[in-house]
This record gives C-alpha cells, structure tokens and sequence, in this order.
C-alpha cells in the first residue's frame, strides 16, 4: 500500500505542470514554490552555520599564539606567591614545554611629547624564544636585549608605530610612570604618587593582538617585579605543552589549590567564543523560522491539492480504500517536496562552500592583503538541519 501511495504521490507531484486541467497549472507553480522555499532555506542554514564555524577557525588561527596552552592566576588579588615546590612540581608534569612566570600591569609611557597607556609585561629570557611569534616578527639592534645591565624594551609593533618610535636606528629612551605603593594612602599629591623610570627600546616585535586597545611592552621580569614593588610575586603562570591535545587542567589545579584560577586557550577567550556561538544560535533561529514559513506553504499547496483531486479521492473511496490510504498519498507529496528542497538545497549549499572555500566568492580585508572568508562544514550542523 505504501509503494502504491508513493506511486500516486509522484504522478502527482510530476504531473501537475499539465495545462489543460483547470487549477492544476496553478498547483504546479505553488509546489515549485514551495520546493524553492525549502532548498533556499536549507542551504542558507548550511552556508551560514558554515560561516560561523569558519568564523570560529580563524579566531582560533588568529589569537593561537596571543594565549598560552594553560593560563594560571589568582582568584584573590593580583599578585601571588609561586613556591619552588609548585614551580617544580609544574615542571615535571608531562607534556609541559615551558612555565613561563609573568608580572604585568598597566602604566603611562611617555615619549616626547606622546603618551599611551601600555601594559608592562616583566618576562623572563627564554619567553620569546618559546613563542613562535616572536621568532617570525623579531626586528632588533641586539639581539641579547635582556643580557644588558640597562632596562632594554621590547616594544608591541603597532605601541611602536603609534608613537613613532623607530627602534633600528638606535635605543630609544622612553618614561613609564607607575603609582607608589608606599604612597597610595599617604600623600595627596598626585606627583608624590607616582614614579618614573627610563628604559631604553631596543626592539619592535608584531604581538598577536589579545584586545584592540592593549598596547604591550616586554621587560625583564626582575627590573618589573621591582618596578611594581612586588619582589618575588607574579601576575600570572603562562604554561605552554609540547602537545595542544593534551589536558593537563586538573593536575594543574590540584598543584596550584583552590585559590588559583586555571584555564586553557579556549576559556581564555570565552567572551569571543560565546559572542559566536549567540550569533550563530539567532541566526538558525531566524532561518528556521523561514523554513517553517516554507513547510507552511507545503500545507498549503496539499490542501489546494485534496481539493483539486476530489474526483480522484471519490474514484479511490469508491473502490475499497481506507482513509489512512488517503493521507499516505498526500503525505508522500509533501514529503516528496521536503527531500527534493533538501536534497536541492545541500547541492546548491555544497557547491558555494567549494567555491568559497577554494575560490574565494566572498572576501575581507586583513592588514592590507584580501583573502578569502574561512568556511568550515560540521556534521553536527548538517544533521541539524
């Protein structure tokens, strides 16, 4: 009975382009429509979905080498105490590449006559030699900047370019001022308050961009921790591992304790993850609507149908068939009308994400080159839709 309401079902479908029967023509164009709604709307989903995940790749290719494997800091304050039982006790963990001690805050810097708020990082010797970053984009005078007795800086590439330092012709002495710890609460004088130290820049190095308004400058760790009155104390643990796939989170917590915050790269920019997860979430929202919008004209066009084949009905009844037999026919047609939509639908979505993903349909602009919008498939997605 099945194959039977199946066979009909598609005499149906196919044949109603025939001219001469009145009102059928106009079932023909209303079934198109509805199969086109369908495929439209089935391959805007894939494509966007698509978009987003591609969106979510080059997030993670762009900001990689901004954030460690593993970041450490506190959950009471800024500062913190490392002991050489954690220090060791996070070194001999497998996997684990380097443990990078970080003290960092905000101060003024000022040069001539401009001045930027920066973000002072205290490093420690080997840290630009862990990061890939560094490696690629290290322009300098001399190479050894943190062997000198001088505070030598490294300055962020863009920090460089917005106060016109120029950095290969010779060291350049630059002001950083921070408050006095001793003074906070003590002086009311704003002068009193704050302290200067000169430091020399010596290189410009392209930092992957963490924040659109985070302008960086690289110092040693010791001249930092001194500088901030903080002697012997860290902001933060950078952890880098040797394997990106391995999770070391929960040994890290059990090293550190229950005061210490631990998060990988991906925690690390949940803020951009969630933003793009929302976005992505609304806009399958928005498009599923519009495919019910679509299913509904289906339910509409199987209705004009019921009654354009009322004889046809009348003949089938007459002849011993069940009502359930009935619906079956209709029920393939518009069943019939989703899988055409569907199947239309994911050639025409397949097709432009070939296109785009090894032709390049649609483009952005990244630091003056044109390249081509990353789109990335997921099963998931297609088995959404």
């Amino acid at each position: 009975m099945l194959r039977t309401a199946l066979f009909i079902a598609k005499r149906y479908f196919f044949g109603l382009q025939n001219k001469g029967q009145k009102g059928h023509y106009f079932i023909f164009l209303l079934s198109k429509t509805a199969l086109v709604g369908v495929a439209v709307s089935v391959a805007a989903m894939l494509l966007i979905l698509s978009f987003f995940n591609g969106m979510e790749e080059l997030t993670e290719l762009q900001y990689s080498d901004a954030y460690s494997d593993i970041l450490v800091e506190s959950k009471e304050g800024k500062f913190f105490n490392l002991t050489k039982e954690q220090e060791k006790a996070l070194n001999q963990l497998t996997e684990v590449q380097a443990v990078l001690k970080i003290c960092e805050d905000n101060a003024l810097l000022d040069y001539q006559t401009k001045q930027a708020i920066v973000k002072v990082k205290g490093i420690e010797k080997h840290y630009l030699d862990i990061h890939e970053f560094s490696k690629k984009n290290l322009y300098e005078n001399n190479a050894q900047v943190f062997d000198q007795p001088f505070a030598y800086a490294v300055l962020d590439a863009r920090l460089a370019f917005e106060l016109s330092i120029n950095t290969e012709l010779r060291p350049i002495p630059l002001q950083i001022w921070y408050p006095k710890i001793s003074k906070l609460k003590r002086s009311f004088n704003s002068r009193e308050m704050l302290k200067k130290r000169v430091v020399s820049a010596a290189a410009a190095v392209n930092m992957p961009l963490k924040n659109n308004n985070e302008l960086t400058i690289l110092l040693p760790l010791s001249w930092t921790q001194n500088f901030f009155e903080r002697n012997g104390q860290l902001t933060a643990l950078e952890i880098q591992l040797s394997s990106a796939n391995t999770d070391l989170i929960p040994a890290v917590k059990t090293i550190m304790g229950k005061q210490f915050e631990v998060k990988n790269q991906q925690q690390q920019q949940s803020g951009i993850y969630q933003t793009i997860q929302i976005e992505k979430l609304f806009s399958y929202l928005v498009l599923s609507t519009l495919l019910f919008i679509s299913s509904l004209n289906t339910l509409f066009l199987l209705s004009m149908l019921s009654i354009a084949k009322s004889k046809d009905i009348y003949v089938l009844y007459s002849i011993g068939s069940e009502a359930k037999f009935i619906r079956q026919i209709f029920m393939a047609v518009g069943l019939l009308i989703t899988l055409l939509g569907t199947f239309f639908g994911s050639a025409i979505a397949s097709l432009l994400y070939f296109l785009q993903r090894y032709v390049g349909l649609v483009t952005f602009e990244e630091a003056g080159w044109s390249r081509p919008y990353p789109v990335m498939a997921s099963l998931w997605d297609i088995l959404i839709v």
